[in-house]
């Protein structure tokens, strides 16, 4: 009779169409030889919800309400978890308190973004979550992970917690299959013989798609620009048409197959200002299809940089065409290194380990 595995929990807020959502639900599967994996969601359940269940991970939908913290320790006393690892400020505040009342040998947050993590309206209250977390993680986690060095120096910073307490986990992407079918120039919405730029992403103000918009309202009429991601586009139609730009940005909503479109892409523009991102899964996974990126400087992408021949950073005072053109005739890279530190393979292993470190130490 096979010993019982011990029991996994990981809690966020949803599990739909976004960055760390579409990384945990490449991760977890792989977790499932080593642990019993349950993923709980307080806000919505979201695309990969019945996904995950189907490749073995255990899916549960607990709606926050009052006693929020009550209700989860619960639900948790029933899981008897041996791991509780949070992701972000809600899941952070919310899961550690919880899995503190219930025991849980091992406890660990995440932090997936520098400046945007605490995310209240004004700096008061920022400063105000930064304060509660820090309390909660004071007494509540034993360690802490941040996916980019700016992060975790972001998070000592709001936090004032000891060093040694944050780490950084990296994340990791699938590699992408053998052989890939892009999308057609007709299901892009684009002419024959176009250049095709694309982005891809949430949509929201702070990711930085109009500036993306405008280096390529600098290019020639045979240049195009596809956007694929959730989100209300609106702003940025209205932005388009403003520029002149009629007929050759199109947007194309959520997409599910994100191979298929960077595969049919030129170039990836990456747009996001410093600060939004923690490590950006699009940018893996295009500079992981072998496409070059042309991206607005940060810290992260710069921690990126050395494994990523094939990424560039705009530069606002050089013509956007020419930047774009050197871009795309830059040489095949050789992805050997990328992979061994940002695949999928690595971020479970660099995970398994750090899990491992914590239930030999009991506590660190």
């Amino acid at each position: 009779m096979n010993p019982r595995k011990p029991v996994l929990v990981r809690i966020t807020n949803n599990l739909g169409l976004g960055g760390v959502q579409r990384r945990l639900r490449d991760l977890l599967p792989l977790l499932t030889d080593h642990f019993a994996v349950h993923v709980i969601t307080y806000k919505d359940r979201g695309v990969f919800f019945e996904e995950l269940r189907d490749h073995g991970v255990a899916t549960h939908f607990l709606p926050r309400r009052f006693p929020a913290v009550a209700r989860l320790a619960a639900f948790l006393g029933r899981l008897k978890p041996t791991i509780v690892h949070t992701h972000s400020y809600g899941g952070n505040v919310l899961g550690l308190p919880a899995a503190r009342l219930v025991g849980a040998p091992v406890r660990v947050g995440h932090v997936h973004s520098a400046f945007l993590h605490w995310y209240a309206a004004s700096p008061w209250r920022r400063r105000l979550q930064a304060q509660k977390e820090a309390l909660v993680h004071r007494i509540c986690s034993h360690a802490v992970c941040c996916v980019s060095e700016e992060a975790r120096q972001h998070f000592l910073a709001g936090t004032g917690l000891a060093p040694n307490r944050v780490v950084v986990l990296e994340n990791g992407i699938r590699r992408p299959p053998e052989h890939v079918t892009p999308m057609s120039l007709a299901a892009l919405g684009v002419p024959p013989g176009a250049v095709v730029l694309g982005m891809a992403g949430r949509i929201t103000r702070s990711k930085g798609f109009a500036q993306g918009i405008s280096w390529m309202a600098q290019t020639p009429p045979h240049v195009h620009l596809v956007v694929a991601g959730p989100g209300d586009t609106t702003a940025l139609e209205r932005h388009v048409h403003a520029l002149g730009l009629y007929g050759r940005v199109h947007f194309l909503g959520p997409l599910t197959d994100m191979p298929a479109f960077y595969a049919a892409l030129d170039l990836l523009l990456f747009p996001s200002p410093p600060g939004v991102e923690g490590m950006p899964g699009i940018v893996l996974e295009a500079l992981g299809m072998g496409l070059p990126v042309l991206a607005q400087e940060s810290a992260p992408l710069r921690e990126m940089a050395p494994v990523a021949p094939r990424l560039y950073f705009f530069r606002p005072e050089l013509p956007a065409t020419a930047q774009m053109e050197a871009a795309m005739a830059s040489p095949a890279a050789d992805l050997a290194p990328f992979f061994a530190r940002f695949s999928l393979e690595a971020m479970v292993e660099r995970t398994l380990h750090l899990y491992e470190t914590l239930l030999r130490q009991g506590r660190p």
